[in-house]
């Protein structure tokens, strides 16, 4: 029992990387009806951006790489908004979507440029190397720290959203993008920094998985699709939705790896296949059974 406690608890704290990947993906589209895959190439450039501060002993540490890794790519969010999908809001989606793949090409090519096809280690730090036991179970500093970081930047996001005047912003640019502009909402500036706040939390969760992986440009493709599979099973356009789609994806993820390791590889794409199928037979199943008792 004890051993299934702990691997629930490491199921949620991987989780924890995954909604902030999936959380700023769902943000973007929300507001700007964009579904960025080049977010998965965010991702991957805010573990790169760790890797090389650490590589460098550029001052502080783990926490300074985290905070640069999350400005700097929130920074080319902004850049990549300006340059490219400003022009795209009123096309249609697919137009999106052919865009942000294309700049999710042209980040793996930049990445494996500058960083070479060979991957990077990360090591944890050493103070968050240690693990805490309570009876059975046994759970490491740093899958605290990510449970922690996700709890964090969850009441962070909603706090933004829900209780600040660029949430409002965010909240009207959302309902209706042409009548926010016409009762003057700076629609524009509102773009660029939901952008900017999307890239951010790409960055940080790249840059807290990268302890835990092997950096390198595959890194993109990767957590785009497990981000996806979150916000397909939470539901586009929602937050909560994105924890807690995150959260299940971590515990099958961690259930399948310590019980049943041969087919960890597939545990995203049956949990996904699964949700799915429930969500559109069991709606039918309920619809005909009322019919029969109707009729």
């Amino acid at each position: 029992m004890g051993e299934f406690v702990g691997v629930c608890i490491t199921g949620v704290a991987v989780g924890m990387p995954l909604f902030l990947t999936a959380s700023g993906l769902t943000l973007i589209y929300g507001v700007m009806r964009v579904l960025n895959f080049a977010h998965g190439g965010l991702f991957m450039l805010g573990a790169y951006a760790v890797a090389t501060w650490l590589l460098a002993a550029l001052p502080g540490g783990f926490a300074a790489a985290v905070v640069a890794a999350a400005i700097a790519v929130a920074a080319l969010g902004v850049l990549i908004e300006r340059l490219v999908f400003r022009y795209l809001y009123e096309s249609d989606e697919v137009v999106g979507l052919l865009a942000s793949y294309a700049l999710l090409l042209l980040l793996i090519g930049l990445g494996q440029l500058v960083w070479g096809v060979d991957p990077l280690s990360v090591p944890i730090p050493p103070l968050l190397s240690r693990a805490i036991q309570q009876g059975p179970v046994v759970l490491g500093y740093y899958y605290i720290l990510l449970i922690a970081c996700g709890a964090v930047v969850g009441v962070v996001l909603w706090l933004i959203v829900e209780r600040t005047a660029f949430g409002r912003a965010i909240r009207a640019t959302a309902f209706d993008r042409q009548m926010a502009a016409a009762i003057g909402v700076p629609v524009r500036r509102v773009g660029a920094g939901v952008f900017a706040l999307g890239a951010a939390l790409a960055g940080i969760a790249g840059a807290l998985q990268s302890p835990l992986v092997a950096v390198d440009a595959s890194l993109a493709f990767s957590f785009i699709v497990q981000a996806f599979a979150v916000v397909l099973i939470g539901g586009l356009g929602s937050v909560v939705g994105s924890l807690v789609g995150a959260i299940v994806l971590g515990l099958v993820e961690a259930m399948v790896v310590s019980y049943l390791p041969g087919v960890s590889g597939y545990s995203v794409y049956g949990t996904l296949a699964v949700i799915m199928l429930a969500r559109t037979y069991v709606p039918a199943l309920r619809r005909r059974g009322e019919a029969d008792v109707l009729g």
